[in-house]
C-alpha cells in the first residue's frame, strides 16, 4: 500500500466516497476511495489541525495551528 501522504486530520464524506484530509504543509485534499486518486485539492495556507464539512458538505472549516479557523465555500474554491 502507498502512503499518500502524512495527515492532521481526516473524516469521510456523508457518502463515504471520499477521504478529506488536512496536513502540516496546509493543503486539504478529497481522496476518491475508489482508486485512491486525489479528486480535489486546495491549500489553506498554513498547517491543518482539524478540518470539519457543515452537514450539507457545502462548506469546510479548517483550524490551522496559529488558531485561527479558515472556511471555505466547496462550491466556490476561493475561501472566506
Amino acid at each position: 500500500m502507498t502512503l499518500l501522504h502524512c495527515f492532521s486530520s481526516w473524516f469521510l464524506t456523508n457518502d463515504g466516497e471520499f477521504l478529506v484530509t488536512g496536513n502540516r504543509d496546509g493543503f486539504v485534499r478529497f481522496i476518491f476511495l475508489k482508486n485512491l486518486k486525489i479528486f480535489r485539492k486546495f491549500s489553506f495556507g498554513k498547517s491543518i489541525t482539524s478540518l470539519i464539512l457543515n452537514f450539507d458538505e457545502k462548506f469546510i472549516v479548517g483550524g490551522l495551528c496559529d488558531g485561527h479557523l479558515l472556511i471555505g465555500n466547496l462550491k466556490n474554491p476561493v475561501l472566506n
